[in-house]
């Protein structure tokens, strides 16, 4: 039986958008260097990605978005500061909305199910976020709190631990098929893909569960 909802924050109950993108062009305008500010941050991403997974000491997001940052610069001979120029990144990570979907269904399910957020994010960002859109939940876990990024195994195992829950009475909703499918599968919790996109799956993930809205979760919950 299904006690607990475990979210994802980004991409699956608050929106991005194209702040991330705005942000890295914003900085480049003030650098004065004509780059284009999609590239630039997909290849700031894939960094990000990399520093996050590194087996070494734990960083916060934000220190490895002035990591990936400095890396960008000495890759294109950009004399600048990384630690001054990060800031129009960390500026973006505020004022994010929920998607129009969100509450609604969180609503339908508060009393059914305790709901709680597991996300790979600094946590005042994300508390911050969450009080501007009235989000609330029974906890709130974040890469930062737990010292480790999903989709190690062990940023689940943490949760399961510190609420009692056994994996089979939780569910993981998430729009990464990789950190919120195939990461809660590694430890038995079941999951449902939240594809917004109607994207193909990567080969070898397999949700318990695939929806476009959150709209659907009621009644995908009902059936599991």
């Amino acid at each position: 039986m299904i006690k607990t909802i475990l979210f994802d924050a980004y991409g699956t109950l608050i929106s991005t958008g194209t702040g991330s993108v705005d942000a890295t062009a914003a900085m480049l305008r003030h650098l004065g260097i004509s780059m284009d500010p999609a590239a630039f941050y997909r290849e700031w991403k894939q960094l990000h990605k990399i520093f996050q997974r590194a087996p070494r000491i734990f960083r916060t997001d934000e220190q490895i978005f002035e990591a990936g940052l400095w890396e960008l610069f000495g890759r294109y001979g950009i004399a600048a500061d990384a630690g001054e120029e990060v800031h129009f990144m960390l500026e973006s990570l505020l004022g994010r909305r929920a998607y129009p979907d969100a509450e609604p269904a969180m609503a339908a399910l508060s009393r059914r199910y305790l709901q709680v957020l597991a996300s790979n994010t600094d946590t005042a960002p994300l508390l911050e976020n969450l009080r501007d859109n009235d989000l609330r939940f029974h906890a709130v876990y974040t890469s930062e709190s737990l010292a480790r990024y999903k989709p190690d195994p062990w940023f689940y195992r943490m949760i399961l631990q510190e609420l009692k829950l056994l994996p089979e009475e939780t569910v993981y909703v998430g729009d990464s098929p990789e950190e919120d499918v195939w990461g809660p599968a590694q430890v038995g919790i079941r999951t449902v893909w939240l594809n917004r996109k109607g994207a193909a799956c990567p080969e070898g993930i397999r949700p318990d569960a695939e929806i476009q809205s959150l709209t659907e979760l009621p009644g995908i919950l009902d059936t599991m």
